[in-house]
Protein backbone atom coordinates (compact mmCIF):
# COMPACT_ATOMS: atom_id res chain seq x y z
CA UNK A 1 0.00 0.00 0.00
CA UNK A 2 1.20 3.50 -0.77
CA UNK A 3 -0.84 5.00 2.08
CA UNK A 4 -2.63 3.58 5.12
CA UNK A 5 -5.48 4.58 7.40
CA UNK A 6 -4.25 4.01 10.94
CA UNK A 7 -7.66 4.48 12.51
CA UNK A 8 -9.08 1.24 11.06
CA UNK A 9 -10.20 -1.14 13.79
CA UNK A 10 -8.83 -4.68 13.96
CA UNK A 11 -12.32 -6.03 13.30
CA UNK A 12 -12.65 -4.05 10.09
CA UNK A 13 -9.22 -5.20 8.95
CA UNK A 14 -10.08 -8.82 9.73
CA UNK A 15 -13.41 -8.48 7.92
CA UNK A 16 -11.65 -7.08 4.88
CA UNK A 17 -9.12 -9.91 4.92
CA UNK A 18 -11.92 -12.47 4.81
CA UNK A 19 -12.91 -11.13 1.40
CA UNK A 20 -9.45 -11.59 -0.13
CA UNK A 21 -10.36 -14.87 -1.83
CA UNK A 22 -13.34 -13.17 -3.49
CA UNK A 23 -12.14 -9.64 -4.23
CA UNK A 24 -8.77 -10.44 -5.75
CA UNK A 25 -7.00 -8.36 -8.37
CA UNK A 26 -6.88 -10.00 -11.77
CA UNK A 27 -5.01 -9.24 -14.95
CA UNK A 28 -6.79 -6.85 -17.24
CA UNK A 29 -7.33 -9.73 -19.65
CA UNK A 30 -10.02 -10.90 -17.21
CA UNK A 31 -12.13 -7.83 -17.93
CA UNK A 32 -12.32 -4.05 -17.56
CA UNK A 33 -12.68 -2.77 -13.96
CA UNK A 34 -16.27 -2.03 -12.95
CA UNK A 35 -15.48 1.59 -12.01
CA UNK A 36 -13.26 2.46 -14.96
CA UNK A 37 -14.12 5.80 -16.59
CA UNK A 38 -11.57 6.57 -19.31
CA UNK A 39 -8.51 4.54 -20.23
CA UNK A 40 -7.70 1.11 -21.67
CA UNK A 41 -6.52 -2.39 -20.81
CA UNK A 42 -2.97 -2.73 -22.07
CA UNK A 43 0.53 -4.04 -21.38
CA UNK A 44 3.36 -1.60 -20.67
CA UNK A 45 6.78 -2.46 -19.25
CA UNK A 46 5.64 -6.09 -19.06
CA UNK A 47 2.65 -5.29 -16.81
CA UNK A 48 -0.82 -6.17 -18.05
CA UNK A 49 -3.53 -4.14 -16.31
CA UNK A 50 -5.92 -1.23 -16.69
CA UNK A 51 -4.26 2.12 -17.38
CA UNK A 52 -6.55 5.09 -16.89
CA UNK A 53 -8.82 6.92 -14.48
CA UNK A 54 -11.70 5.67 -12.34
CA UNK A 55 -15.02 7.37 -11.70
CA UNK A 56 -17.30 9.09 -11.44
CA UNK A 57 -18.50 8.76 -7.84
CA UNK A 58 -15.36 8.93 -5.72
CA UNK A 59 -15.17 11.48 -2.85
CA UNK A 60 -12.55 13.48 -4.73
CA UNK A 61 -12.80 17.10 -5.93
CA UNK A 62 -13.91 16.04 -9.42
CA UNK A 63 -15.31 12.58 -8.62
CA UNK A 64 -12.51 10.54 -10.24
CA UNK A 65 -8.99 9.36 -9.45
CA UNK A 66 -5.94 7.41 -10.63
CA UNK A 67 -4.41 4.35 -8.99
CA UNK A 68 -1.68 5.71 -6.72
CA UNK A 69 0.14 2.38 -6.57
CA UNK A 70 2.41 0.88 -9.23
CA UNK A 71 0.70 -0.69 -12.22
CA UNK A 72 -0.39 -4.33 -11.70
CA UNK A 73 0.77 -4.20 -8.07
CA UNK A 74 -2.04 -6.42 -6.77
CA UNK A 75 -5.25 -6.04 -4.76
CA UNK A 76 -8.54 -4.64 -6.00
CA UNK A 77 -9.12 -1.96 -8.57
CA UNK A 78 -10.59 1.26 -7.08
CA UNK A 79 -14.35 1.25 -6.50
CA UNK A 80 -16.48 3.86 -4.69
CA UNK A 81 -17.92 1.04 -2.53
CA UNK A 82 -14.63 1.00 -0.61
CA UNK A 83 -15.48 4.42 0.91
CA UNK A 84 -12.27 6.26 0.11
CA UNK A 85 -11.08 8.89 2.57
CA UNK A 86 -8.25 11.46 2.28
CA UNK A 87 -4.87 10.43 3.69
CA UNK A 88 -1.49 12.11 3.99
CA UNK A 89 0.82 12.12 0.99
CA UNK A 90 2.83 8.92 0.37
CA UNK A 91 6.47 8.80 1.44
CA UNK A 92 8.00 10.13 -1.76
CA UNK A 93 11.30 12.00 -1.97
CA UNK A 94 11.40 15.78 -2.19
CA UNK A 95 12.18 15.54 -5.90
CA UNK A 96 9.31 13.14 -6.53
CA UNK A 97 6.86 15.35 -4.63
CA UNK A 98 7.93 18.41 -6.64
CA UNK A 99 7.47 16.51 -9.90
CA UNK A 100 4.08 15.17 -8.78
CA UNK A 101 2.95 18.67 -7.77
CA UNK A 102 3.84 19.90 -11.25
CA UNK A 103 2.03 16.91 -12.72
CA UNK A 104 -0.99 17.82 -10.59
CA UNK A 105 -1.04 21.29 -12.15
CA UNK A 106 -0.82 19.72 -15.62
CA UNK A 107 -3.70 17.34 -14.82
CA UNK A 108 -5.79 20.17 -13.34
CA UNK A 109 -5.07 22.34 -16.38
CA UNK A 110 -6.16 19.42 -18.56
CA UNK A 111 -9.48 19.62 -16.73
CA UNK A 112 -9.70 23.32 -17.72
CA UNK A 113 -9.08 22.26 -21.32
CA UNK A 114 -11.79 19.58 -21.17
CA UNK A 115 -9.39 16.76 -22.06
CA UNK A 116 -10.57 14.24 -19.45
CA UNK A 117 -14.13 14.40 -20.71
CA UNK A 118 -13.61 14.99 -24.44
CA UNK A 119 -9.95 14.54 -25.37
CA UNK A 120 -8.50 16.92 -27.96
CA UNK A 121 -9.60 15.69 -31.38
CA UNK A 122 -8.06 14.75 -33.70
CA UNK A 123 -4.82 14.62 -31.67
CA UNK A 124 -5.97 12.29 -28.87
CA UNK A 125 -9.11 10.90 -27.22
CA UNK A 126 -10.20 10.97 -23.57
CA UNK A 127 -9.07 7.33 -23.27
CA UNK A 128 -5.64 8.23 -24.71
CA UNK A 129 -5.04 11.05 -22.23
CA UNK A 130 -6.22 8.87 -19.31
CA UNK A 131 -3.69 6.17 -20.23
CA UNK A 132 -1.00 8.85 -20.57
CA UNK A 133 -1.85 10.21 -17.10
CA UNK A 134 -1.23 6.84 -15.43
CA UNK A 135 2.04 6.35 -17.35
CA UNK A 136 3.25 9.81 -16.29
CA UNK A 137 2.23 9.27 -12.66
CA UNK A 138 4.09 5.93 -12.48
CA UNK A 139 7.11 7.55 -14.14
CA UNK A 140 7.20 10.36 -11.56
CA UNK A 141 6.33 8.26 -8.50
CA UNK A 142 8.07 4.95 -9.24
CA UNK A 143 10.57 5.77 -12.01
CA UNK A 144 8.72 3.46 -14.42
CA UNK A 145 9.88 4.02 -18.00
CA UNK A 146 7.63 5.82 -20.46
CA UNK A 147 7.09 3.11 -23.10
CA UNK A 148 6.66 3.56 -26.85
CA UNK A 149 2.99 4.27 -27.47
CA UNK A 150 0.41 4.60 -30.21
CA UNK A 151 -0.08 7.96 -31.91
CA UNK A 152 -3.01 9.01 -29.69
CA UNK A 153 -1.31 8.10 -26.41
CA UNK A 154 1.98 9.58 -27.61
CA UNK A 155 0.23 12.84 -28.50
CA UNK A 156 -1.49 12.92 -25.11
CA UNK A 157 1.83 12.28 -23.35
CA UNK A 158 3.36 15.17 -25.25
CA UNK A 159 0.47 17.53 -24.38
CA UNK A 160 0.55 16.67 -20.66
CA UNK A 161 4.36 16.91 -20.52
CA UNK A 162 4.17 20.38 -22.12
CA UNK A 163 1.85 21.49 -19.30
CA UNK A 164 4.12 19.82 -16.72
CA UNK A 165 7.13 21.73 -18.07
CA UNK A 166 5.14 24.97 -17.83
CA UNK A 167 4.37 24.24 -14.17
CA UNK A 168 8.05 23.52 -13.48
CA UNK A 169 9.12 26.79 -15.11
CA UNK A 170 6.66 29.05 -13.27
CA UNK A 171 8.19 31.11 -10.50
CA UNK A 172 4.83 32.57 -9.42
CA UNK A 173 1.13 31.94 -10.01
CA UNK A 174 -0.38 32.83 -13.42
CA UNK A 175 -2.25 36.11 -13.83
CA UNK A 176 -5.01 37.21 -16.21
CA UNK A 177 -4.41 40.62 -17.75
CA UNK A 178 -6.18 42.98 -20.12
CA UNK A 179 -4.27 45.78 -21.82
CA UNK A 180 -4.83 48.27 -24.62
CA UNK A 181 -2.95 47.33 -27.76
CA UNK A 182 -0.09 49.63 -28.67
CA UNK A 183 0.59 50.74 -25.09
CA UNK A 184 -2.34 53.19 -24.96
CA UNK A 185 -3.58 54.27 -21.52
CA UNK A 186 -6.97 55.68 -22.55
CA UNK A 187 -9.54 55.30 -25.31
CA UNK A 188 -11.50 57.65 -27.52
CA UNK A 189 -14.79 55.96 -28.38
CA UNK A 190 -13.22 52.67 -29.53
CA UNK A 191 -10.22 50.57 -28.52
CA UNK A 192 -8.51 47.23 -29.19
CA UNK A 193 -7.84 45.15 -26.09
CA UNK A 194 -5.41 42.23 -25.65
CA UNK A 195 -6.36 39.47 -23.19
CA UNK A 196 -3.70 37.01 -22.01
CA UNK A 197 -2.78 34.61 -19.19
CA UNK A 198 0.87 34.96 -18.21
CA UNK A 199 3.15 33.60 -15.48
CA UNK A 200 6.65 34.65 -14.37
CA UNK A 201 9.18 32.17 -15.72
CA UNK A 202 7.26 31.41 -18.91
CA UNK A 203 8.53 32.87 -22.17
CA UNK A 204 5.05 33.22 -23.67
CA UNK A 205 1.41 33.43 -22.52
CA UNK A 206 -0.63 30.28 -21.91
CA UNK A 207 -2.37 29.14 -25.09
CA UNK A 208 -6.00 28.08 -25.55
CA UNK A 209 -7.33 29.53 -22.30
CA UNK A 210 -11.09 30.20 -22.25
CA UNK A 211 -11.75 33.72 -20.93
CA UNK A 212 -15.09 35.38 -20.11
CA UNK A 213 -15.15 39.19 -20.47
CA UNK A 214 -17.71 41.65 -19.10
CA UNK A 215 -17.67 45.33 -20.04
CA UNK A 216 -19.05 48.24 -18.05
CA UNK A 217 -19.98 51.40 -20.01
CA UNK A 218 -18.94 49.71 -23.27
CA UNK A 219 -20.01 47.01 -25.74
CA UNK A 220 -18.16 44.70 -28.08
CA UNK A 221 -18.03 46.06 -31.62
CA UNK A 222 -18.95 42.79 -33.31
CA UNK A 223 -22.11 42.12 -31.27
CA UNK A 224 -23.27 45.27 -29.48
CA UNK A 225 -23.35 43.22 -26.25
CA UNK A 226 -21.40 43.74 -23.02
CA UNK A 227 -20.33 40.12 -22.46
CA UNK A 228 -18.18 37.86 -24.58
CA UNK A 229 -16.29 34.55 -24.27
CA UNK A 230 -13.03 34.10 -26.13
CA UNK A 231 -9.99 31.82 -26.26
CA UNK A 232 -6.38 32.97 -26.12
CA UNK A 233 -5.71 30.61 -29.06
CA UNK A 234 -2.37 29.19 -30.13
CA UNK A 235 -0.56 32.52 -29.62
CA UNK A 236 -1.78 32.93 -26.03
CA UNK A 237 -3.33 36.33 -26.82
CA UNK A 238 -6.92 37.17 -27.71
CA UNK A 239 -7.78 40.57 -29.22
CA UNK A 240 -11.22 42.18 -28.90
CA UNK A 241 -12.52 45.55 -30.10
CA UNK A 242 -14.80 47.56 -27.83
CA UNK A 243 -16.91 50.71 -28.25
CA UNK A 244 -17.78 53.13 -25.44
CA UNK A 245 -21.53 53.16 -24.68
CA UNK A 246 -21.59 56.15 -22.29
CA UNK A 247 -19.44 59.14 -21.36
CA UNK A 248 -18.01 57.27 -18.35
CA UNK A 249 -14.72 55.41 -18.09
CA UNK A 250 -14.77 51.82 -19.29
CA UNK A 251 -14.12 48.81 -17.04
CA UNK A 252 -13.02 45.47 -18.49
CA UNK A 253 -13.51 42.48 -16.17
CA UNK A 254 -12.01 39.17 -17.32
CA UNK A 255 -12.34 35.79 -15.62
CA UNK A 256 -11.07 32.29 -16.32
CA UNK A 257 -10.16 28.99 -14.64
CA UNK A 258 -6.58 27.88 -14.06
CA UNK A 259 -4.97 24.63 -12.96
CA UNK A 260 -4.18 23.98 -9.29
CA UNK A 261 -0.82 22.49 -8.28
CA UNK A 262 -0.48 19.26 -6.32
CA UNK A 263 -2.24 15.94 -5.91
CA UNK A 264 -4.51 14.55 -3.20
CA UNK A 265 -4.32 10.96 -1.99
CA UNK A 266 -7.12 8.63 -0.87
CA UNK A 267 -7.26 5.19 0.77
CA UNK A 268 -10.15 2.69 1.13
CA UNK A 269 -11.81 2.26 4.53
CA UNK A 270 -14.53 -0.34 3.86
CA UNK A 271 -14.87 -3.92 2.52
CA UNK A 272 -11.22 -4.31 1.51
CA UNK A 273 -8.82 -1.78 3.00
CA UNK A 274 -5.98 -3.28 0.95
CA UNK A 275 -7.60 -2.26 -2.33
CA UNK A 276 -5.72 0.16 -4.54
CA UNK A 277 -5.08 3.64 -3.15
CA UNK A 278 -5.94 6.64 -5.31
CA UNK A 279 -4.50 9.96 -6.40
CA UNK A 280 -6.76 12.82 -7.46
CA UNK A 281 -6.29 16.33 -8.82
CA UNK A 282 -7.51 19.52 -7.26
CA UNK A 283 -10.33 21.37 -8.97
CA UNK A 284 -9.14 24.29 -11.13
CA UNK A 285 -9.17 27.64 -9.36
CA UNK A 286 -10.59 31.03 -10.40
CA UNK A 287 -8.50 33.61 -12.21
CA UNK A 288 -9.57 37.21 -12.76
CA UNK A 289 -8.28 40.57 -13.90
CA UNK A 290 -9.70 44.09 -14.25
CA UNK A 291 -8.67 47.04 -16.42
CA UNK A 292 -10.18 50.51 -16.06
CA UNK A 293 -9.77 52.57 -19.25
CA UNK A 294 -10.26 56.36 -19.09
CA UNK A 295 -12.66 57.51 -21.79
CA UNK A 296 -11.32 60.77 -23.23
CA UNK A 297 -13.94 61.40 -25.90
CA UNK A 298 -17.70 61.64 -26.07
CA UNK A 299 -18.89 58.30 -27.46
CA UNK A 300 -20.93 58.11 -30.57
CA UNK A 301 -24.55 57.44 -29.58
CA UNK A 302 -26.05 54.13 -30.64
CA UNK A 303 -27.24 53.96 -34.24
CA UNK A 304 -30.69 55.32 -34.98
CA UNK A 305 -32.11 51.79 -34.91
CA UNK A 306 -30.77 51.11 -31.39
CA UNK A 307 -31.20 52.54 -27.91
CA UNK A 308 -29.92 51.98 -24.40
CA UNK A 309 -31.86 50.01 -21.79
CA UNK A 310 -30.49 50.45 -18.29
CA UNK A 311 -31.40 48.71 -15.04
CA UNK A 312 -30.61 50.41 -11.73
CA UNK A 313 -30.22 48.12 -8.69
CA UNK A 314 -30.52 49.65 -5.23
CA UNK A 315 -31.33 48.77 -1.62
CA UNK A 316 -34.98 49.45 -0.76
CA UNK A 317 -34.05 50.40 2.81
CA UNK A 318 -31.35 52.79 1.54
CA UNK A 319 -32.15 53.91 -2.04
CA UNK A 320 -28.80 55.68 -2.40
CA UNK A 321 -26.98 52.36 -1.87
CA UNK A 322 -26.23 50.72 -5.23
CA UNK A 323 -26.03 46.93 -5.37
CA UNK A 324 -23.40 45.29 -7.62
CA UNK A 325 -23.16 41.64 -8.73
CA UNK A 326 -26.89 41.07 -9.22
CA UNK A 327 -27.43 38.86 -12.29
CA UNK A 328 -30.33 39.49 -14.69
CA UNK A 329 -31.60 37.81 -17.85
CA UNK A 330 -32.88 40.01 -20.69
CA UNK A 331 -35.94 38.87 -22.68
CA UNK A 332 -37.72 40.40 -25.67
CA UNK A 333 -41.46 40.09 -26.28
CA UNK A 334 -42.26 37.95 -29.33
CA UNK A 335 -42.00 38.48 -32.21
CA UNK A 336 -38.58 39.95 -31.47
CA UNK A 337 -35.87 41.30 -33.77
CA UNK A 338 -34.19 38.89 -36.17
CA UNK A 339 -30.85 37.40 -35.10
CA UNK A 340 -31.01 39.02 -31.66
CA UNK A 341 -31.46 36.05 -29.35
CA UNK A 342 -29.05 33.92 -27.38
CA UNK A 343 -28.79 30.37 -26.07
CA UNK A 344 -30.29 30.40 -22.57
CA UNK A 345 -28.23 28.78 -19.80
CA UNK A 346 -29.92 25.93 -17.91
CA UNK A 347 -30.83 28.25 -15.02
CA UNK A 348 -32.74 30.69 -17.27
CA UNK A 349 -36.50 30.20 -16.92
CA UNK A 350 -38.68 29.97 -20.04
CA UNK A 351 -41.67 32.35 -20.31
CA UNK A 352 -44.49 32.07 -22.86
CA UNK A 353 -44.35 34.91 -25.35
CA UNK A 354 -40.78 35.93 -24.44
CA UNK A 355 -37.43 35.09 -26.09
CA UNK A 356 -34.20 34.92 -24.09
CA UNK A 357 -31.54 37.40 -25.30
CA UNK A 358 -28.59 37.45 -22.88
CA UNK A 359 -27.42 37.60 -19.27
CA UNK A 360 -25.75 40.53 -17.51
CA UNK A 361 -24.53 41.60 -14.07
CA UNK A 362 -24.84 44.95 -12.31
CA UNK A 363 -21.62 46.92 -11.91
CA UNK A 364 -20.28 48.73 -8.83
CA UNK A 365 -22.80 51.54 -9.43
CA UNK A 366 -25.70 49.08 -9.56
CA UNK A 367 -26.03 49.63 -13.34
CA UNK A 368 -26.93 47.05 -15.95
CA UNK A 369 -26.71 48.38 -19.53
CA UNK A 370 -27.97 46.76 -22.74
CA UNK A 371 -27.84 48.14 -26.29
CA UNK A 372 -31.11 46.99 -27.87
CA UNK A 373 -32.99 47.55 -31.15
CA UNK A 374 -35.85 50.04 -31.06
CA UNK A 375 -39.47 49.09 -31.68
CA UNK A 376 -39.71 46.18 -29.22
CA UNK A 377 -40.75 45.43 -25.63
CA UNK A 378 -38.13 44.11 -23.18
CA UNK A 379 -38.17 42.34 -19.80
CA UNK A 380 -35.56 41.82 -17.07
CA UNK A 381 -35.63 38.89 -14.63
CA UNK A 382 -33.23 38.39 -11.71
CA UNK A 383 -31.53 34.97 -11.61
CA UNK A 384 -28.84 35.52 -8.94
CA UNK A 385 -28.53 38.03 -6.15
CA UNK A 386 -25.62 39.07 -3.92
CA UNK A 387 -25.34 37.42 -0.52
CA UNK A 388 -27.66 39.05 1.98
CA UNK A 389 -30.45 39.95 -0.46
CA UNK A 390 -33.67 38.23 -1.53
CA UNK A 391 -34.06 37.02 -5.11
CA UNK A 392 -36.76 39.01 -6.94
CA UNK A 393 -39.13 36.65 -8.84
CA UNK A 394 -40.81 39.50 -10.77
CA UNK A 395 -40.52 40.32 -14.47
CA UNK A 396 -39.70 44.01 -15.02
CA UNK A 397 -40.92 44.93 -18.50
CA UNK A 398 -40.94 48.02 -20.72
CA UNK A 399 -43.31 49.33 -23.33
CA UNK A 400 -42.20 49.61 -26.96
CA UNK A 401 -38.82 51.40 -26.88
CA UNK A 402 -37.97 54.23 -29.23
CA UNK A 403 -34.67 56.00 -29.85
CA UNK A 404 -32.81 57.84 -27.04
CA UNK A 405 -32.95 59.01 -24.30
CA UNK A 406 -31.96 55.96 -22.26
CA UNK A 407 -34.76 54.14 -20.45
CA UNK A 408 -33.86 53.23 -16.87
CA UNK A 409 -35.73 50.46 -15.02
CA UNK A 410 -35.69 50.71 -11.22
CA UNK A 411 -34.71 47.36 -9.70
CA UNK A 412 -35.23 47.49 -5.93
CA UNK A 413 -33.52 44.84 -3.77
CA UNK A 414 -34.73 43.77 -0.33
CA UNK A 415 -32.30 42.56 2.33
CA UNK A 416 -32.57 38.89 3.18
CA UNK A 417 -33.93 37.90 6.57
CA UNK A 418 -33.53 34.10 6.38
CA UNK A 419 -31.45 31.63 4.36
CA UNK A 420 -32.95 28.23 3.49
CA UNK A 421 -30.33 25.58 2.62
CA UNK A 422 -31.01 22.36 0.69
CA UNK A 423 -28.52 19.47 0.67
CA UNK A 424 -28.88 16.68 -1.92
CA UNK A 425 -27.06 13.39 -1.33
CA UNK A 426 -27.06 9.79 -2.54
CA UNK A 427 -29.31 7.49 -0.51
CA UNK A 428 -26.79 4.71 -1.21
CA UNK A 429 -23.79 6.73 -0.02
CA UNK A 430 -24.88 9.69 2.17
CA UNK A 431 -21.41 11.24 1.96
CA UNK A 432 -21.72 11.47 -1.85
CA UNK A 433 -23.23 14.80 -2.90
CA UNK A 434 -25.60 14.91 -5.89
CA UNK A 435 -25.01 17.80 -8.28
CA UNK A 436 -27.18 19.10 -11.15
CA UNK A 437 -30.51 18.33 -9.49
CA UNK A 438 -33.05 21.07 -10.31
CA UNK A 439 -35.52 22.15 -7.63
CA UNK A 440 -38.65 24.28 -7.70
CA UNK A 441 -39.21 26.45 -4.63
CA UNK A 442 -42.82 27.24 -3.70
CA UNK A 443 -44.10 29.65 -1.07
CA UNK A 444 -47.26 28.74 0.78
CA UNK A 445 -49.80 31.50 0.24
CA UNK A 446 -50.21 34.35 0.98
CA UNK A 447 -47.47 35.60 -1.33
CA UNK A 448 -44.86 37.88 0.37
CA UNK A 449 -45.71 41.57 0.32
CA UNK A 450 -43.56 43.81 -1.88
CA UNK A 451 -43.08 41.16 -4.59
CA UNK A 452 -44.91 40.14 -7.74
CA UNK A 453 -44.99 36.48 -8.85
CA UNK A 454 -43.16 35.79 -12.10
CA UNK A 455 -45.14 33.96 -14.82
CA UNK A 456 -45.06 30.20 -14.20
CA UNK A 457 -43.58 28.05 -17.03
CA UNK A 458 -46.27 25.92 -18.65
CA UNK A 459 -44.48 22.64 -17.78
CA UNK A 460 -44.63 23.24 -14.01
CA UNK A 461 -47.70 22.15 -12.04
CA UNK A 462 -48.01 24.40 -8.99
CA UNK A 463 -49.48 22.64 -5.92
CA UNK A 464 -52.76 23.97 -4.56
CA UNK A 465 -52.31 26.82 -2.12
CA UNK A 466 -48.77 27.64 -3.26
CA UNK A 467 -47.00 30.00 -5.67
CA UNK A 468 -43.78 29.32 -7.57
CA UNK A 469 -40.93 31.45 -6.19
CA UNK A 470 -37.71 30.23 -7.91
CA UNK A 471 -35.95 27.35 -9.70
CA UNK A 472 -32.34 26.47 -8.88
CA UNK A 473 -29.75 23.71 -9.39
CA UNK A 474 -27.60 21.92 -6.80
CA UNK A 475 -23.88 22.66 -7.10
CA UNK A 476 -20.93 20.25 -7.00
CA UNK A 477 -21.39 19.89 -3.23
CA UNK A 478 -25.06 18.92 -3.70
CA UNK A 479 -26.15 22.21 -2.15
CA UNK A 480 -28.33 25.13 -3.08
CA UNK A 481 -29.39 28.07 -0.97
CA UNK A 482 -32.30 30.49 -1.11
CA UNK A 483 -32.35 33.95 0.51
CA UNK A 484 -35.96 34.55 1.49
CA UNK A 485 -38.28 36.95 3.30
CA UNK A 486 -39.26 35.85 6.80
CA UNK A 487 -42.73 34.88 7.98
CA UNK A 488 -43.61 32.24 5.38
CA UNK A 489 -43.55 28.47 4.89
CA UNK A 490 -41.73 26.96 1.91
CA UNK A 491 -41.65 23.70 -0.09
CA UNK A 492 -39.12 22.36 -2.59
CA UNK A 493 -39.79 19.74 -5.27
CA UNK A 494 -37.36 18.13 -7.69
CA UNK A 495 -37.84 19.41 -11.23
CA UNK A 496 -35.29 17.15 -12.91
CA UNK A 497 -33.07 14.40 -11.51
CA UNK A 498 -29.46 13.86 -12.67
CA UNK A 499 -28.79 10.87 -14.97
CA UNK A 500 -28.84 7.57 -13.11
CA UNK A 501 -31.13 8.72 -10.30
CA UNK A 502 -34.85 8.28 -9.75
CA UNK A 503 -37.06 11.35 -10.01
CA UNK A 504 -38.49 12.57 -6.70
CA UNK A 505 -41.93 14.16 -7.17
CA UNK A 506 -42.61 14.65 -3.46
CA UNK A 507 -42.73 18.00 -1.68
CA UNK A 508 -40.19 18.71 1.09
CA UNK A 509 -41.59 21.49 3.25
CA UNK A 510 -40.71 23.69 6.18
CA UNK A 511 -42.88 25.33 8.78
CA UNK A 512 -43.22 29.10 8.94
CA UNK A 513 -39.63 30.43 9.03
CA UNK A 514 -38.77 33.57 10.98
CA UNK A 515 -35.59 35.33 11.99
CA UNK A 516 -35.74 33.43 15.30
CA UNK A 517 -36.11 29.98 13.66
CA UNK A 518 -33.43 27.52 14.84
CA UNK A 519 -30.76 26.45 12.36
CA UNK A 520 -32.25 22.95 12.11
CA UNK A 521 -35.41 24.41 10.57
CA UNK A 522 -33.43 26.28 7.92
CA UNK A 523 -31.98 23.13 6.36
CA UNK A 524 -33.57 20.44 4.18
CA UNK A 525 -31.63 17.19 3.68
CA UNK A 526 -32.97 15.26 0.68
CA UNK A 527 -31.69 11.79 -0.39
CA UNK A 528 -31.48 10.87 -4.10
CA UNK A 529 -32.13 7.22 -4.99
CA UNK A 530 -30.22 5.44 -7.76
CA UNK A 531 -32.41 4.20 -10.61
CA UNK A 532 -33.15 0.46 -10.21
CA UNK A 533 -31.74 -1.59 -13.08
CA UNK A 534 -32.37 -5.15 -11.90
CA UNK A 535 -31.86 -7.54 -9.00
CA UNK A 536 -28.35 -7.77 -7.59
CA UNK A 537 -27.58 -10.60 -5.12
CA UNK A 538 -24.77 -8.58 -3.57
CA UNK A 539 -27.04 -5.64 -2.65
CA UNK A 540 -28.32 -5.78 0.98
CA UNK A 541 -31.68 -4.53 2.13
CA UNK A 542 -31.82 -0.77 2.68
CA UNK A 543 -32.27 0.64 6.15
CA UNK A 544 -34.75 3.53 6.29
CA UNK A 545 -35.62 5.68 9.26
CA UNK A 546 -37.94 8.63 9.79
CA UNK A 547 -36.54 11.77 11.39
CA UNK A 548 -38.96 14.43 12.62
CA UNK A 549 -37.20 17.80 12.51
CA UNK A 550 -39.27 20.51 14.25
CA UNK A 551 -42.05 21.01 11.77
CA UNK A 552 -41.14 18.92 8.76
CA UNK A 553 -40.47 15.25 8.12
CA UNK A 554 -37.46 14.08 6.16
CA UNK A 555 -36.83 10.54 4.96
CA UNK A 556 -33.10 9.80 5.12
CA UNK A 557 -32.12 6.45 3.65
CA UNK A 558 -28.57 5.20 4.00
CA UNK A 559 -27.82 2.21 1.86
CA UNK A 560 -24.24 0.96 1.60
CA UNK A 561 -23.66 -1.29 -1.39
CA UNK A 562 -21.47 -4.34 -0.89
CA UNK A 563 -21.65 -5.27 -4.55
CA UNK A 564 -18.30 -6.12 -6.11
CA UNK A 565 -17.46 -7.98 -9.28
CA UNK A 566 -14.40 -10.13 -9.73
CA UNK A 567 -11.52 -8.59 -11.68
Amino acid sequence: MVATVSSLSAARVAGAASLKNVLSQAACSSGTPTSSWHGACDTFNGENTYYGIYGLGFPTPLGWMLCAEPAASGEDYPNPAYDYEPVTSPSFSVGQIKTLNNLGWAFSQAQVNGWWQNGDAPSFSSDDVAVAAKLLFDNAAYSTALPPSSNGIANALGALMTLERQAAAMTAAPTLTASLIGGATSMATTASVAIEVTAPGLASPLANQLVNITLTNAVFSNSGLATFSTSTGSTGISTVVIDAATNADVTIDASASIGTSGLQYFAPTELDVSAQDGAAIYAPGPLSGTLVVPNTATPTPPPAHSTLLEGHKFNVASPSTAIPNATYDLYVEQPGPTNFSGTPPPSAPSYPGLTYVRRGETNSDGQLIFVVPVGYKWCLHEVATPIGYVLDPSLHCTGVLGVLPTLTIALPEISSTIDLAVHKFSANEPNVAVAHAYYELFVLNPFPLGYSPAPTPSNIAVPLGMTLWAINETNAQGALQFALPAGHAWCVREDGSPPGYESDASLHCTGVLTTSSPATKLKLAIPETLAFTGFDPWLPLSLASLLVLSGFVLLVARRRSTKHQLH
